[in-house]
């Protein structure tokens, strides 16, 4: 027995069992509030800017050092020079080319953490994003297209 409570005790000191005092590292609600707002004026800003249609406009709200995992393209995009190429090319994909006006099912965030839904007449897609610094460092986007094939 002296065994197992040795370990027990030593368990506790290396996940800090039985401390009283918060965690100095983990991020407060307040502060994931925060961060989240700011995530979401980001995506706000980038549904914006993809109504433009203006490639320059939409990339500008990407990190120079972005990833972007999309069905729409045939691999990862890395990094803002390559994404601005990707995005010139999506942009002639009918219905995107054509796409009205989304409407959003679900849209939030949590810290720099944002997910949306949405849905536009030719296509559906729900995205991913981390945003810091009030840039999209990574997304994920899983676009279906309804009403046409890519060419």
């Amino acid at each position: 027995m002296p065994f197992v409570a040795a370990v027990a005790i030593a368990a506790m000191a290396v996940t800090g069992c039985g401390k009283t005092e918060p965690d100095a590292s983990a991020a407060s609600a307040a502060d994931l509030d925060r961060a989240g707002e700011e995530t979401l004026a980001v995506m706000n800003r980038h549904a914006e800017m993809m109504k433009t249609r203006d490639v320059e406009k939409i990339v500008a709200d990407y990190s120079d050092d972005t990833i972007v995992i999309a069905t729409l393209f045939p691999k990862p995009i890395v990094g803002k020079d390559a994404l601005r190429k990707a995005v010139a090319d999506v942009l002639k994909i009918p219905p995107v080319a054509d796409a009205a006006q989304p409407t959003f099912a679900r849209k939030e965030a949590i810290g720099e953490l944002g997910y949306q839904i949405f849905e536009a007449e030719g296509l559906t897609g729900t995205e991913t994003y981390v945003v810091r610094n009030g840039k999209i460092v990574f997304e994920t986007a899983n676009i279906t297209l309804k009403a046409a094939t890519k060419k």
